[in-house]
């Protein structure tokens, strides 16, 4: 089992040291696992260390393919360290009420997995730092990344420059713990979880758009083809295909009087 911890701040601060804490705990919990012990691997990526150039804006990723961007980084390599792992830890602290100008490039340079989900194996957890505001705004921005990525877990810890009192402090550890606890045991589990209603409608509104659009986005033509109901073979309710379709079937009424697609 391996978990891939990808820190978004340009210090070893509060960011890193509660990081360690949930390595701590993961790996607690591998060693005592009630079914045996548990091989966990634990790797940590630093962004501020990554030879990861800024993304120019240039859309080529989008429509064309990720293969197409000019830069010629690390950007492949660090894509294949996430597939490798089982689980993915997004970590950034607050910085101006969101996440860090590292994670945003981040974000940018894998923008391309929102259209085209690669990370469907991967289980996420969101962890975020702060002194006492921007949290839920970062939170919500790191949900949005990780094409595919299915979110199991969040923590965040207020990490201001004083220290909290014995009865905080307590309950930070147990918050740590929890997440850390929740995170484990989505990692036990090899089968991926039922898609839910958002996904179905993420799924089937890309798929729409890329067969109306194909000669504008062709990697996304050629990524969902083949795909009839998901991103990957799983049962879906037919309930909520119908029900997405129907959705978009109505909003793309308005969508066709504006543009010309064709």
């Amino acid at each position: 089992m391996k978990v891939l911890a990808i820190i978004g701040s340009p210090k070893k601060g509060n960011s890193y040291r509660i990081t360690q804490q949930v390595e701590n705990h993961l790996k607690s919990f591998a060693n005592s696992d009630k079914k045996g012990k548990v091989d966990l691997e634990f790797d940590y990526l630093f962004l501020k260390d990554a030879n990861l150039e800024m993304c120019r804006g240039c859309f080529a990723c989008i429509p064309r393919g990720e293969e197409k961007c000019p830069l010629k980084d690390s950007r492949a390599d660090i894509e294949n360290r996430i597939l490798a792992s089982n689980g993915i830890i997004l970590v950034s602290p607050v910085y101006s009420m969101n996440v860090t100008w590292l994670m945003k490039n981040f974000m940018d340079r894998f923008a391309y997995t929102l259209h085209r989900p690669t990370y469907v194996n991967q289980k996420l957890m969101l962890l975020v730092t702060a002194g006492e505001v921007g949290i839920k705004p970062t939170l919500k921005a790191l949900s949005n990344t990780m094409g595919g990525g299915y979110l199991v877990s969040k923590l965040a810890v207020k990490t201001p420059p004083f220290k909290y009192k014995p009865k905080y402090e307590e309950r930070i550890t147990r918050d740590i713990q929890k997440a850390s606890r929740k995170f484990y045991r989505a990692l036990k589990s090899d089968k991926p979880l039922p898609p839910t209603f958002w996904n179905v409608l993420w799924f089937q509104a890309f798929k729409t758009t890329s067969e109306r659009n194909k000669h504008h986005f062709p990697a996304d033509y050629n990524f969902y083809k083949d795909k009839e109901y998901f991103f990957y073979e799983t049962k879906v309710n037919p309930l909520k295909t119908f029900v997405a379709k129907r959705m978009l079937s109505l909003s793309s009424r308005g969508f066709d009087k504006k543009f010309d697609t064709k």
